[in-house]
């Protein structure tokens, strides 16, 4: 059963999530921190006073993955803390993993993030594309190639629940879909509130605007690699989706892999999906000239596909899915300058 709570949360206490759940936390400073599932967090202070000057912030993250982005709080202020490790804030995101043992494992995305060893004090600078581990009882590990801040585990499942920290509530869990059907990071997606976002940017909580429009909140977000397939162009434009998505047609669902599609969800039954070929018709949006786009105004239209090209990007890109609640649909441009949008499915049923 599918799962959405809003909820606030106190100084000092204990956040957890089980299996296919989350947490989603935004922060009176907009500083975002995401729990993945059977994680742990406690929040041992915040305070944010930007006009008094008084600033700081400790989260102690006891099991799990956690993905952190900071808010405008200074950076010096702000302090994570593990079995192992301290970590320092000298960048804006990053992805931390804590095993059963207290490893820790810390993994950016950009900016800089130092980590001490609580063992012997020892510390590491970390950069983008890089990741350091601290096991119990040892100095900090080199510095290696990192996972784009990416663990591939902890932001994709189903179920759970999201929160503002001394702010109002808002976020969300549960979703359908699973697999790897996925979309380049700067895709650029319709929200519910007629603008445009990289899909790459969403959190869970927001809202996107779905076929019919229905508003579908985002319960989930997939981020795995690429690996060995390709990314594929429609009408000569801009690579952006992989074989396994299926879009809209006006003879119904159809992807470029339907059997890829099938084999990626086999407990879909509601959702028959075609192979999508040259010459297909695909359900498209063109927002109106002065840009206010309503659910009113929300005209789905068809389009003819003129190609479809398929290249081959590097492995360890990292591609993007939303799990939703809703009808499970969503629109989707390629192209930042883009005014068509495809109605895409995420595989939910």
């Amino acid at each position: 059963m599918r799962k959405f709570v809003r909820d606030n949360i106190v100084q000092d206490e204990l956040l957890q999530t089980g299996n296919k759940s989350g947490i989603h936390l935004k922060f009176l400073d907009d500083t975002l921190l995401t729990l993945g599932s059977n994680s742990e967090l406690v929040i041992d202070d915040f305070i944010y006073d930007p006009k008094g000057g008084n600033e700081a912030a400790l989260y102690k993250l006891a099991i799990g993955t956690f993905r952190f982005v900071s808010g405008e709080m200074t950076k010096s202020g702000i302090r994570l803390e593990t079995p192992t490790a301290y970590i320092g804030i000298r960048g804006s995101e990053a992805t931390i993993s804590v095993a059963e043992d207290g490893t820790t494992t810390v993994d950016v995305v950009s900016g800089n993030f130092s980590v001490e060893s609580k063992a012997d004090g020892s510390v590491a600078q970390v950069a983008p594309s890089q990741q350091v581990s601290v096991a119990p009882n040892t100095s900090v590990g080199d510095v290696g190639k990192g996972n784009d801040g990416y663990t591939g585990q902890g932001f994709v499942d189903s179920g759970g629940s999201s929160s503002e920290a001394g702010a109002t509530g808002g976020g969300g869990g549960g979703g359908g879909g699973g697999g790897s059907s996925c979309l380049t990071g700067d895709t650029k997606v319709l929200m519910a509130d007629g603008s445009l976002k990289f899909i790459k940017d969403i959190i869970v909580g927001e809202r996107v605007m779905g076929h019919h429009g229905i508003i579908n909140v985002v319960t989930g977000i997939e981020t795995p690699r690429l690996g060995e397939r390709q990314l594929y162009a429609l009408s000569g434009g801009k690579p952006f989706v992989t074989a396994e998505h299926p879009f809209l047609t006006d003879e119904g669902w159809k992807s470029i892999n339907p059997s890829a599609t099938a084999a990626e969800n086999p407990s879909m039954t509601k959702l028959i999906v075609g192979p999508l070929t040259n010459g297909d018709r695909m359900a498209v949006f063109s927002p109106p000239v002065d840009g206010k786009i309503l659910a009113t105004n929300l005209t789905t239209e068809f389009a003819v596909i003129g190609s479809i090209t398929a290249t081959v990007k590097d492995a360890d890109t990292v591609v993007f899915n939303l799990l939703l609640d809703g009808n499970n649909t969503y629109f989707v441009t390629p192209s930042s300058d883009s005014r068509m949008l495809y109605l895409v499915h995420n595989k939910g049923y």
